[in-house]
C-alpha cells in the first residue's frame, strides 16, 4: 500500500508540473527551412492573373496563404473561397483539369516560358520548392503567376488576398 501511495504521489507531482512545462513556447521554425527571403501581400482579382515581382531560382521555396472570395460569373455558381468549388471539377479545357473550379493556383513559369510548374494554392499552399529540369544543362529561374482555375475569367467578380513568402539560400531576393 505504501508503494501505491508513493506512486500516486509521484504521478500527481509529475502531472502538476506538466502544464508548467507546456506553457513554454517552442522556438518558431524558419518557414520552409531556408533563412533568407521576402514576404508580400497582394490582391489577385478574379478576372486576371498577377505576376509577382521576384525572380524564383532553382531551390527557392514559396509558401502562400489566401483569403477572400470570388464569383465565377456562372449564374448558378455560388461565391467561393481560394479552394474553389469542391463539388465542381474542372474539365480538360480549364487551366488545371481535375482541380476544383475557381480555385486559386500558382504557376512557376520559366523566365523563357520553356517550363511550367502549376500548383494549387487554395487557402494554404504549404512549401513549394522550385526544381526545374535543366535545359541545355542549365536550370532556369522562374516567375510566379497567381490566377484562378477558370476557363473564362472575364466575367468573374471578387478577389483573393494572398500572402506570399519566398525563402532562398541566396543572400538577396532578386526582382524581375
Amino acid at each position: 500500500m505504501l508503494r501505491t501511495l508513493a506512486a500516486l504521489a509521484l504521478a500527481t507531482a509529475v502531472s502538476a508540473e506538466a502544464p508548467a512545462l507546456a506553457l513554454a513556447d517552442p522556438p518558431a521554425p524558419t518557414p520552409c527551412g531556408l533563412t533568407n527571403g521576402a514576404e508580400v501581400t497582394i490582391d489577385v482579382p478574379a478576372w486576371h492573373a498577377v505576376l509577382l515581382p521576384w525572380k524564383i531560382h532553382p531551390g527557392d521555396v514559396v509558401s502562400l496563404t489566401a483569403e477572400g472570395s470570388m464569383h465565377g460569373g456562372y449564374w448558378l455558381a455560388p461565391w467561393n473561397g481560394p479552394s474553389g468549388l469542391a463539388s465542381w471539377r474542372a474539365r480538360s479545357d480549364w487551366p488545371l483539369p481535375g482541380v476544383n473550379e475557381y480555385a486559386l493556383f500558382g504557376t512557376l513559369s520559366g523566365i523563357q516560358h520553356t517550363q511550367r510548374m502549376p500548383f494549387v494554392v487554395g487557402t494554404r499552399s504549404g512549401c513549394v520548392r522550385y526544381s526545374p529540369a535543366p535545359i541545355d544543362g542549365i536550370r532556369q529561374p522562374a516567375a510566379l503567376w497567381l490566377d484562378n482555375n477558370d476557363v473564362w475569367p472575364v466575367d468573374n467578380q471578387g478577389a483573393f488576398r494572398v500572402r506570399v513568402s519566398l525563402r532562398t539560400s541566396r543572400p538577396v531576393v532578386e526582382r524581375l
